[in-house]
């Protein structure tokens, strides 16, 4: 009904329509999937044997080597392809057993409910892991993006208006300097 609003919705069908919707869902699933895989084929090696670069990129995720132990025995092979899979939704395959044991390494007591916290810190480490890489591999805008593109002003002011329809196709570039060469230059 607002201005804003249809040019939401002409943007939207704008990239409908030149399948660019399409070809980034396609993309981010192969990206996940090679995550997964990536993983997987490095389920056999303990925390300290990970190449540097990957230990690196897990432990910023809080994924530490008693949790990749508890995990990296949960790789399946998927289909015909003999590459292992690992993956965030077999974490309920988990025994309360192995759970208990990261609870306890936190100097906690092994509760029902430190145990299913404990299982859901775990399951969302890992997911977080793949959201945010995937929008790493293909570059997409998040909250700090959309800040910079808009300057913090607010959608629906005359200058909030302005600065949207002055930086309207700037997302992608500012994505690209935030999130690909600041992590070449910061390192993570």
């Amino acid at each position: 009904s607002t201005v804003s609003g249809w040019g939401h919705t002409l943007q939207k069908w704008f990239f409908d329509l030149n399948l660019l919707n399409s070809w980034t869902d396609a993309n981010k699933a192969s990206a996940a999937e090679l995550m997964a895989a990536h993983l997987g084929g490095h389920s056999h090696l303990p925390y300290a044997e990970l190449p540097a670069d990957l230990s690196k990129v897990l432990s910023l995720y809080d994924i530490t080597s008693s949790r990749w132990d508890a995990v990296r025995g949960l790789a399946y092979e998927h289909g015909d392809t003999k590459s292992k899979f690992i993956t965030p939704d077999t974490f309920t395959k988990l025994s309360d057993g192995t759970i208990a044991n990261l609870v306890v390494e936190k100097g906690l007591t092994p509760t029902p409910a430190n145990i299913l916290r404990e299982r859901d810190l775990l399951e969302t480490s890992f997911r977080t892991y793949f959201q945010d890489r995937v929008d790493i591999a293909v570059p997409t805008p998040g909250a700090a993006e959309r800040k910079y593109a808009t300057f913090g002003t607010q959608a629906g002011t005359p200058l909030g208006e302005a600065v949207r329809l002055l930086t309207l196709f700037k997302s992608f570039p500012i994505t690209i300097m935030s999130k690909v060469i600041g992590r070449n230059i910061y390192g993570n």
